[in-house]
């Protein structure tokens, strides 16, 4: 299977991902601090929220905020999580050690915060 998706880099990208029809992924930078975001959480979460339900995977990036908030990974994990409407992480890291800490997060923490249920899943039910 293969699918066309976006990077975006920015609160205008978010919202053009949103609006446009064969956007079928979107990459976009969300974390708990607003770090190397290019908007606040605030900002940010209700565009995903669309995203999220309108049928598209959404893949979260920055989740550390470029290193910003390495020490915080857990809570930094856990919030993106916990928001029920990101199907993937992109976690850079520079270590081994920091590969397997992140890994080892996600496999704890993800169970506990499964995905919502989109507009069409409830259709469904």
């Amino acid at each position: 299977m293969r699918a066309v998706g976006v990077s975006c880099h920015g609160l205008g990208a978010l919202r053009t991902a949103a609006d446009t029809d064969w956007v079928e992924v979107v990459l976009a930078r969300i974390n708990h601090d607003g770090a190397r975001m290019g908007g606040t959480p605030s900002q940010v979460v209700p565009l995903l929220e669309r995203l999220y339900l309108s049928g598209k995977a959404v893949w979260g990036m920055k989740i550390l905020g470029c290193g910003q908030l390495a020490s915080k990974a857990s809570t930094a994990i856990q919030y993106v999580l916990q928001l029920g409407i990101v199907h993937s992480l992109v976690i850079g890291t520079s270590t081994r050690e920091e590969l397997l800490e992140n890994v080892n997060l996600v496999k704890k923490l993800a169970p506990q915060y499964p995905l919502r249920a989109s507009e069409g899943q409830k259709r469904a039910s």
